[in-house]
This record gives structure tokens, sequence and C-alpha cells, in this order.
């Protein structure tokens, strides 16, 4: 999960906007093979030129924190996964096919050069062409010395996830715990209490992903059940 916000003492540095959206308008299949690299070929904008519609991967202008958004919709039953630099980040399931799999406000702290791609488990099919069915990802850099001016002070975001089995819940008083801190600016997040608590007034979007099949199974680092 992720969360960031603006407000008085909330900005982002100074310079110009970096941005990229990509979009799907053909038929893709991946083929058989652990986590083969899913292709948009259509760029919709991209401020830096900075994704590659042959080789598939986003590289990033500069250092920073980006934040990740998608929309894909196998139609054969596939996990989707983040990778960062060719290796494993994040997983985002979607076990059955037509499934509309969403990829929202993950963060990604970068490096200027590393690497981004979406990743398909095994042999699926990806409908580009139906115009109702628009597939793609969209990716801009929220925090470092060239996002663009949005007030005064540091960016606040946080990103946590639940690595190992947590507590049941089994009632809306419950807390749910994400036991590991990927990213947190300003230091707000307990992960013992499972309580963020806001350094600075200002709107705050929060976003998270849960994977429920009974009960809550922690995941490894490439876990699908995060808050940002």
């Amino acid at each position: 999960p992720a969360l960031t916000a603006t407000g008085a003492g909330v900005g982002t540095g100074t310079g110009t906007a970096i941005a990229a959206q990509t979009n799907m308008t053909v038929n893709y299949t991946t083929v058989v093979g652990n986590n083969y690299r899913i292709i948009f070929d259509t760029v919709v904008f991209d401020t830096n030129a900075a994704y590659n519609t042959t080789t598939g991967l986003y590289t990033a202008p500069v250092s920073g924190i980006y934040n990740l958004q998608g929309t894909l919709i196998p139609t054969v039953g596939s996990n989707i996964h983040i990778y960062k630099n060719n290796a494993d980040y994040a997983i985002i399931s979607t076990n059955s096919s037509g499934n509309n799999t969403t990829i929202g406000g993950v963060l990604l702290n970068l490096a200027a050069g590393d690497t981004i791609s979406l990743n398909a488990e095994g042999t699926t099919t990806f409908d580009g062409v139906a115009p109702e069915v628009r597939q793609g990802f969209g990716i801009n850099l929220i925090a470092g010395a060239s996002a663009s001016s949005s007030g005064t002070g540091a960016l606040v975001a946080m990103r946590a996830h639940a690595p190992t089995s947590p507590a049941t819940i089994t009632s809306a008083a419950d807390i749910a715990s994400w036991g590991t801190v990927d990213q947190d600016t300003s230091g707000s997040f307990n992960a013992t209490t499972g309580h963020f608590t806001v350094p600075v007034s200002g709107t705050y979007a929060i976003l998270a992903g849960f994977d429920f099949s009974g009960t809550w199974t922690g995941q490894t680092t490439q876990d699908r059940k995060s808050v940002v």
C-alpha cells in the first residue's frame, strides 16, 4: 500500500514534470515461461521518451519516488508482476480469465537508469483491440529534484506490505497488520500498531491491495497485500 499527501507543508521539489502513459492497441500473447515481459505498443505521452515499445522497459530518467498505475485484463488467468531492473519487485494476482487487474498507487524508489516492466506468468493473451478494454500503465515522478513543484517542504509518502501471515481479522475494529515498511519519508507509520500518524495537514490519498482466499496469508517480499 502507499500513501501520499499534498498540503501547506508538502512539496515535491522544482523543475519539470516527468510522466508517461502507455496503451495496448493490438492483441498481445505472452509465451510459456517465468514472468514474460508484457509489451505496450502505443505511447500516449512520454515527457522524457523513457518507455521503449520494443523492449517493454521504462527507464527512470532521474532519481526519485515514482507512482505506477495501470490496468490489465488477461483472457487466461495469470499473475502479473512488476519487475525492477529485471528482478521481481511486486506481484498483483488475477487467477481467473477476464479479471480486471488494477495496479494502483505502487510507489517505486528509483535511481536514474533503473528499469521497470510489467510481466505475466505463463501463456496468456491481452485484448488490446476492443475499445472498451483499454490496457496500459502510467508512471510519474512524485518526489525528486526534477518533480513538479506543489508547495513547500518535503513529500509525505509511505508504503508497507505483509510478508508473513498476520492475525486473523474478525471484525471492523481489527487493524490490518503490515509488518514491513518499504518506504516512509516522514517516519510516520508504526508497523507494530498498524497506525499511520499524519505529520502535516493536507489531502491524503490511501491505496491498498488485498488477496482474500478464506484466510489472509502473507507472502514473500513480492507481496500482493500492501497499503500505500
